[in-house]
C-alpha cells in the first residue's frame, strides 16, 4: 500500500483566540503512549490485519480470513500499514489529550444536545449510573465531513484550528477500513 501525501488547502474555521499559533503542536502537550504493563495479567492475542497484505496475491482472501477468525473468535482485532503517518496518528492523540484537558466550563459549550437525540459533540463522563458507579465515558463525536453537517457544529477552537487534519484522518481511516 503506498502511501500518500496530502495537501490541505481549504479554509480552516474562524478562531476566537488572537494568537494564530496557540493551538500549533509545539504548542500542545504531546500524547504519551501509556509503557506496557509490568504485572502479571490475564491477555489476549489480537489479530493483525496488515492492510499491505490487501494488493498483493490471495491478501484480500488472506485479510478476510483473518479478520473473520478475529470478529467470531478473539472479538477485537488491529490494523497497520493503513494509509497514515505514525505521526498523524500521534497528532490526533495530542489533539484529544488537550480537549479532554479543557475546563468542564469550556467543553460544555459544546454539549451533545440529548433532548433532540444529537449525539454530536462532547459527551460528559457520569451521565448513566448502575448501582453505586457512574460511568467514566468522556467522548467527543463529529458528524460526518458531508455537506449535510458543513456548519452546523460548532467546535472549541483547538478542534477549529485542525478540522482539516480531523477531516482528512476521519476519510481516511474510513476509506481505508470500509470502502476496500
Amino acid at each position: 500500500m503506498a502511501t500518500e501525501t496530502t495537501t490541505i488547502t481549504s479554509a480552516q474555521p474562524r478562531l476566537s483566540t488572537e494568537d494564530p499559533h496557540k493551538y500549533d503542536y509545539s504548542n500542545l502537550k504531546p500524547y504519551v503512549h501509556p509503557p506496557e504493563t509490568k504485572a502479571d495479567l490475564p491477555w489476549a492475542e489480537l489479530v493483525t490485519l496488515d492492510l499491505e497484505d490487501y494488493d498483493r496475491p490471495s491478501g484480500k482472501q488472506r485479510l478476510a480470513k483473518q479478520l473473520e477468525h478475529a470478529v467470531h473468535h478473539v472479538g477485537f482485532f488491529y490494523m497497520k500499514n493503513f494509509g497514515l503517518t505514525e505521526e498523524q496518528v500521534d497528532q490526533q492523540f495530542t489533539l484529544a489529550k488537550n480537549f479532554f484537558e479543557l475546563p468542564v466550563g469550556e467543553k460544555e459549550k459544546y454539549e451533545v444536545n440529548y433532548a433532540a437525540a444529537d449525539y454530536n459533540g462532547w459527551r460528559r463522563p457520569g451521565r448513566y449510573q448502575q448501582g453505586n458507579s457512574k460511568d467514566n465515558i468522556e467522548m467527543y463525536n463529529f458528524a460526518k465531513f458531508t455537506k449535510d453537517f458543513e456548519g452546523k457544529y460548532n467546535h472549541p477552537d483547538l478542534l477549529k484550528a485542525h478540522l482539516d487534519e480531523i477531516k482528512f484522518f476521519q476519510r481516511a481511516l474510513h476509506s481505508t477500513s470500509t470502502l476496500r
